[in-house]
């Protein structure tokens, strides 16, 4: 088998487990799987409006409030109680305490609007594979450019170095290294690659790298991963009011301050779409029309044809024990829906093509790696396609953008962590991503971006010198930030866990019940200790009005601390890409044989302590991590550039 047909069995083998893994979570929580955060249930559904021409809002709501991991953007399975035997998908446009909206593409069943104790639970989108492994079939009979980029993807081919370029820069801030790696973006033919470690403004970056395309008569294609990154790109791009950019996807999962610029907002608001609503509009009323009819179902027409139906009315004859009058009112049911299927259709082609011409004259269209495989961009080409957070996208992911392009550039960091693969013999494929494959091949076609505009400079120092050779600079602006509130007036241990000092490590070791818990029935750990004391941080921290996050590497940590922390709180996985003032890392795993899991991979402990501006505080047990060599190197380095709290138990 080539690479190509690996990767193709691969995308097949992780859908299977991801499947596999989502009927054995049902399977085993049942009703309790809400007590997890991924299903909601005894919901009552209301049928709310018909939105953007094509999505039915239905409202789902209970009178109990209830807390759950389902966001805006996912894809639900709803059902009337079994899950299992239920096939109807929606996507979630909006959650509150006790209701969620959900927009369903198709009219939904009545029973929807009906019956009592809907269940709705988080569900796989298959959409996604199924666009992966036709981009995979694309590139493999690639003709022409694309050729060419399938070579250098494959590694048989060596990009052209990038020319030199003298640029007038649209974002005059920008520093030294963004502003190089730009130029060579813009020099290169074929691939080029940003480097862009924590806080150093990639997306910024990219940002400056579409625009200079666009000036060069380019037309762009920008792509992210996850919806959030997309919106960022958007959220940048939409400042310069001199380009035209049309943001693809689902319009729920789109930022609500964006969707102005949404494909489905630009087609309603077109002056053309009128022509369209009054096709519509005329179908709809003729609709109602034929329904004075009998509709010719099996129980009436009895075997006969539309034909044979149109043939004995014109004659106004029955048969078949179907009396004239029954057999006319058929006719006139056949007649009038062909005109209303007609109608339909025209307006479905008139919106089509009004969608082709929106999407050709926009400069630059944005979306997820999914959304570039719709219909609409089939045909499509584009000069350059843009890729951020390249990353934490798998290879086959990054294929369904690419192959509408003739140029690639990419931004990532691939010394955080890469995306998550559940099933082994695919994680050998898919868990090297396409932008670590690059950028190892091909480092002159790379640039690394050397200012760090997030943290304070001690939290940056230890991931720059053991992940990214000590090149990293803090700006002005971060470089003393610090936490600045009055420490002082809480009890110890929080007044010197909260002081002005950037990072603490507060050592459970010498305490009794400092151990990890595993679950009944769960692979995962928790640990009620470190719990106990990051609950009593969260309060201070909420009273005191500071941006924060906590992070675990265990879900079952993570599943215990959001039950009891107002706030945002998230696996380290889950957490990559986003910042916050203060982070509480809880390292959970606590034992006399000093097994630590997940922490043994170096990524998530740089995605772990770089996502703090101000300051990071770590609780863990310090016996537990020090026979690694990471870790040991991460608490000489805290003893000097930080402060180490020793518990005894909380009184002491």
């Amino acid at each position: 088998m080539n690479f190509l047909e690996i990767l193709y069995e691969a995308i097949e083998l992780e859908k299977e487990a991801e499947i596999k893994a989502m009927i054995n979570e049902i399977k085993q929580y049942g009703k309790n799987r809400e007590k997890i955060g991924r299903a909601i249930n005894n919901l009552n559904g209301k049928y709310i409006v018909k939105e953007m021409g094509r999505l039915h809002l239905i409202k789902f709501g209970r009178k109990e409030s209830f807390k759950t991991d389902i966001s805006v953007g996912d894809i639900v399975l709803v059902s009337k109680g079994n899950p299992l035997k239920s096939e109807l998908t929606g996507s979630v446009t909006e959650i509150g305490n006790k209701y969620i909206i959900i927009a369903f593409s198709n009219n939904p069943p009545i029973w929807v609007q009906k019956s009592k104790n809907i269940r709705i639970d988080l569900y796989l989108n298959e959409i996604t594979f199924k666009r992966m492994q036709n981009a995979i079939l694309k590139l493999h009979y690639a003709e022409g450019k694309l050729k060419i980029l399938k070579s250098i993807i494959l590694g048989n081919k060596k990009p052209k170095i990038p020319k030199k370029m003298n640029l007038t820069f649209f974002d005059t801030a920008l520093n030294n290294s963004q502003k190089e790696a730009v130029k060579k973006a813009s020099g290169s033919e074929d691939v080029f690659l940003i480097h862009g470690p924590p806080g150093t403004g990639k997306t910024r970056t990219l940002t400056e790298v579409i625009l200079q395309e666009i000036k060069l008569g380019k037309k762009v294609l920008a792509t992210a991963d996850s919806n959030t990154a997309t919106d960022n790109l958007l959220f940048n791009l939409v400042k310069y009011s001199h380009i035209k950019v049309c943001r693809l996807g689902h319009p729920t999962r789109i930022d609500t301050k964006l969707k102005q610029h949404s494909l489905f907002y630009l087609v309603e608001n077109h002056h053309e779409y009128k022509k369209i609503n009054e096709i519509r509009e005329k179908a709809m009323k003729l609709s109602e029309e034929r329904d004075n009819y009998i509709k010719p179902t099996p129980q009436f027409r009895r075997g006969l044809t539309d034909s044979q139906i149109e043939k004995y009315a014109l004659k106004e004859r029955g048969t078949r024990g179907i009396f004239p009058k029954a057999m006319k009112s058929m006719y006139n049911w056949i007649k009038l829906n062909n005109e209303v299927q007609e109608l339909y259709n025209k307006a479905r082609r008139l919106e089509n093509d009004l969608i082709k011409k929106i999407i050709s004259e926009s400069d630059v269209i944005v979306s997820t790696n999914s959304s570039a495989g719709i219909e609409e961009l089939e045909e499509i080409k584009f000069d350059t396609i843009v890729i951020d957070e390249g990353s934490q996208a798998t290879e086959p992911s990054c294929y369904i953008p690419i192959v509408h392009g003739k140029k690639i550039i990419m931004g990532g960091d691939h010394k955080q962590l890469p995306p998550t693969i559940l099933n082994n013999k695919a994680k050998k494929v898919l868990s090297r991503t396409l932008f670590e494959k690059l950028i190892n091949l091909y480092p002159e076609n790379s640039s690394i971006l050397t200012i760090q505009y997030r943290m304070n400079e001690a939290i940056m120092q230890f991931s720059n010198n053991k992940f990214y050779n000590g090149i990293l600079k803090s700006h002005k602006t971060v470089k003393n930030k610090t936490l600045n509130i009055k420490a002082n007036y809480f009890e110890y241990p929080y007044n010197e866990i909260l002081d002005k000092t950037p990072i603490v490590f507060v050592d459970t070791s010498l305490v009794p019940e400092k151990f990890e818990v595993m679950k009944k029935g769960s692979t995962s750990k928790y640990n009620p200790f470190e719990a106990k004391i990051i609950i009593r941080i969260a309060n201070i921290l909420n009273n005191e009005k500071i941006d924060f996050g906590v992070i675990s590497p265990y879900n079952d940590q993570v599943k215990f601390l959001k039950e009891k922390i107002e706030g945002t709180v998230n696996t380290v996985d889950g957490f990559q890409g986003k910042e916050k003032d203060v982070i509480i890392f809880s390292l959970t795993r606590s034992n006399e044989e000093g097994l630590i899991g997940f922490l043994t991979d170096e990524r998530r402990l740089n995605v772990a302590i770089t996502r703090a501006k101000r300051k990071l505080i770590i609780i863990g047990n310090i016996k537990t991590i020090e026979k690694y060599t990471l870790f040991k190197e991460f608490i000489e380095y805290i003893k000097t550039n930080g402060k180490i709290i020793t518990l005894i138990n909380l009184d002491h």
